[in-house]
């Protein structure tokens, strides 16, 4: 395993950690908005940890672009994946 792939483990985990803790410790109606910043980042950086990790892992065929591209596409899911729930959470 490459260092660069134990490196978005780390910060997926870390961030998925900061998630938890900001879930569970603190109260979503008075919260102020560093602490809202601080949820969506770690839900956009969990995000594109997981989708570059999962595309990463499960190479769908043998010509699959290398790591780089995985983290791009990653990047690109995680975009359109937090867009379309701020989209859900300004409708509502």
């Amino acid at each position: 395993m490459k260092w660069y792939v134990l490196v978005i483990y780390l910060v997926t985990g870390l961030s998925i950690v900061g998630l938890l803790v900001v879930s569970f410790n603190l109260d979503p109606y008075r919260a102020t908005v560093l602490t809202k910043y601080l949820f969506f980042t770690s839900l956009f950086v969990s995000l594109w940890g997981l989708s570059t990790l999962v595309l990463n892992r499960f190479k769908l065929r043998m010509d699959w672009p290398d790591f780089y591209k995985s983290f791009k596409i990653g990047f690109v899911v995680s975009i359109a994946i937090f867009a379309v729930y701020m989209f859900i959470s300004y409708i509502k």
